[in-house]
């Protein structure tokens, strides 16, 4: 089954002084990407985009013009 999420990534920043830090990195629902946070250790920005994918994955939206009915028909069922 395809859930529209997309699978969750690390990037390696280097900050001005020379410090490393880790961004968590994963698709929305919606294609588009977004940051989950930046890290300390690779390993704890790995976790972060899991995270985040897993959320999405969970908390789902289903598409409202599939949901909706007409009138009609919610009187004839009720």
């Amino acid at each position: 089954m395809d859930w529209g999420v997309g699978v969750s990534f690390v990037r390696k920043r280097v900050g001005r002084d020379g410090t490393v830090r880790y961004q968590a990195l994963y698709e929305d629902l919606k294609g588009r990407r977004r940051s989950a946070g930046t890290f300390k250790t690779e390993k704890q920005a790995a976790k972060a985009g899991q995270r985040a994918e897993a959320i999405q994955t969970v908390a789902r939206v289903p598409e409202r013009r599939l949901s909706r009915q007409t009138f009609k028909h919610y009187v004839k069922e009720s």
